[in-house]
C-alpha cells in the first residue's frame, strides 16, 4: 500500500465509511489507529462494535474506544460509557459508566450530559442526587437535548424532589415542545386548556393538541376532538369531532382476520 500520512489515511477511510464499503474504510482506519491516531481509533472502534468491514468483536470495541479515550476522545468517552452502562460484551458497570461519560460531559458531548443527569436522578452508579442530576439536564438542555428539555419540565412541574417552579416548568417543556416531542406538546395543550399554570387559552391549548396529534397522539386526539365539540378554541364542529373520535376508535380497534 502506498505510504499516507495519517490525515490521509483518515480521510479515506471516512470516504470507504460514507460509501458503506466498511471493509476498505477498516483496512485505513486500522493503519491511522495504530499510528496513534484518536480518530482513527474511534472509528475502527465504531465498526467493531456494529461489525462492519469486520467481525463483531466488543473486546476490540473496548480496546480501539479504550485507546482513544485515554487522547481525550470525547465521543470515544460517551460510547465507553454506553457499553459498561448496557453490558455489551462487557460485565455491566454502572461506576465505570459513570466515569466515561463524565469525562465526556466535561467535554460537552450533549449525550453525556443527559445519561449523567439520568444516573443522577436514578441513582445509577452514583448516589441519587436531583441537583446534580437538573445540573446535568440543564448543560444537555442549553444544548437542544429534547429528552433533557422534557425531564426538566417534569422535575420542575412535579416539584416531587425539587423546588416546584412552573416557569421553569413551561419554559422546558416548550423548548421540547418546539423540537416535536409530542408528551410536552400534549401538556401545553392540558396545561393552557384547563388554566394550569399558565392562564387559560383556548387557542394555545388547540395549537399544542394539534401538533401532537399530527403525530398520532391519541390523548392529543381526543382533546382536539373535544374542542371541536364544545367549540373551544376552534368554531364548533360536530363532524369533524366525529371524524377525530372515529378515527381513534378505528386506531384502537385488533386488527380482525377475515377469511
Amino acid at each position: 500500500m502506498t505510504e499516507y500520512s495519517i490525515k490521509d489515511l483518515k480521510e479515506i477511510g471516512l470516504k470507504y465509511y460514507n460509501a458503506h464499503e466498511f471493509t476498505e474504510a477498516a483496512k485505513y482506519f486500522k493503519i491511522a489507529a495504530e499510528k496513534g491516531d484518536a480518530d482513527a481509533q474511534y472509528s475502527l472502534g465504531v465498526l467493531y462494535k456494529n461489525g462492519l468491514g469486520v467481525a463483531q468483536n466488543y473486546n476490540e470495541a473496548v480496546k480501539y474506544y479504550y485507546l482513544a479515550s485515554e487522547q481525550g476522545h470525547a465521543k470515544a468517552q460517551f460510547n465507553l460509557g454506553c457499553i459498561f452502562e448496557n453490558g455489551e460484551g462487557v460485565v455491566q458497570n454502572y461506576n465505570e459508566a459513570i466515569k466515561y461519560y463524565k469525562l465526556a460531559a466535561d467535554q460537552g458531548h450533549v449525550r453525556a450530559q443527559y445519561n449523567l443527569g439520568c444516573s443522577y436522578e436514578r441513582g445509577r452508579g452514583v448516589a441519587q442526587d436531583y441537583n446534580e442530576a437538573i445540573k446535568y439536564y440543564k448543560l444537555a438542555a442549553d444544548q437542544g437535548n429534547i429528552d433533557a428539555q422534557f425531564n426538566l419540565g417534569a422535575l420542575y412541574y412535579n416539584g416531587e424532589h425539587v423546588k416546584q417552579d412552573f416557569n421553569e416548568s413551561i419554559k422546558y417543556f416548550k423548548l421540547a415542545a418546539e423540537q416535536g416531542d409530542v408528551v410536552a406538546q400534549d401538556k401545553l395543550g392540558v396545561m393552557y386548556s384547563i388554566g394550569r399554570v399558565v392562564k387559560q387559552d383556548f387557542n394555545e391549548s388547540v395549537k399544542y393538541f394539534k401538533l401532537a396529534a399530527d403525530q398520532g397522539y391519541a390523548e392529543s386526539q381526543f382533546s382536539l376532538g373535544l374542542a371541536y365539540k364544545l367549540g373551544e378554541g376552534v368554531p364548533q364542529d360536530n363532524k369533524k369531532q366525529c371524524i377525530i373520535f372515529n378515527w381513534q376508535l378505528i386506531k384502537a380497534m385488533p386488527m380482525l382476520n377475515i377469511i
